[in-house]
């Protein structure tokens, strides 16, 4: 077994498996429930689909750059996506000055950070507690990992299962009535969009896209 199918498959049985099998156990509880109880528990499984959508997200990108790291790339042969998405949070301290001291100052922080080895494992996976279709298109093109693979459809479908979570989340639960139709979908959703997910990562690493071109 190669080191990238190994890497692949761990991550599979480690940030999806569990969540797959405890989303499934959401129809098995729902037919025990009365049709009161049912109604508060599908409208409360939104709130976990998603929490298990964004927690998956946010692991798999961080395994992926643990793996990174630990390969040791210099600089100057990481792909430029991911040189700066690792200085994001330096630029942003730098300070907008025509002085020459602060244009110094910038100079050599850049200095300093591009000839050390990008530590991608340090950055912060930013999904802004609102990870629909937009969100996540812009974490895929940062990083450089194939956005192609993931349709219109169910870009569009994941936009209005976030939104229906926010409305939930801010109290609107009364004006919105969830059926298990609804969640057998999103949660068939969810798991195509994992799917992806892990499929973007091995062509990504198959195809040495973290290098530069």
């Amino acid at each position: 077994m190669s080191d990238i199918i190994k890497f692949i498959d761990d991550l599979c049985v480690e940030h999806q498996e569990w969540r797959l099998k405890e989303l499934v156990y959401i129809k098995t509880i729902s037919i025990k429930l009365s049709e009161n109880e049912k109604m508060f528990f599908l409208n409360s499984s939104i709130s976990m689909i998603y929490s298990h959508w964004e927690g998956f997200v946010k692991k798999v990108i961080k395994e992926l750059f643990v793996y990174i790291d630990k390969k040791e790339i210099s600089n100057k042969d990481i792909s430029d996506n991911l040189i700066v998405y690792s200085l994001e949070k330096q630029m942003k301290q730098l300070v907008d000055s025509q002085r020459f001291d602060a244009k110094v100052k910038n100079t050599k922080l850049f200095i300093d950070e591009i000839n050390k080895s990008t530590k991608l494992s340090n950055t912060a996976i930013d999904t802004k507690s609102n990870l629909k279709d937009k969100v996540l298109i812009e974490i895929l093109e940062k990083i450089g990992l194939d956005k192609s693979i993931y349709s219109k459809d169910d870009l569009k479908k994941l936009s209005t299962f976030v939104n229906i979570r926010n409305a939930i989340s801010h109290g609107d639960k009364d004006s919105i009535i969830i059926n298990i139709e609804q969640i057998e979908d999103y949660v068939l959703l969810i798991t195509k969009l994992m799917d992806n997910l892990i499929m973007s990562i091995k062509d990504y690493l198959e195809n040495n896209k973290y290098l530069v071109k």
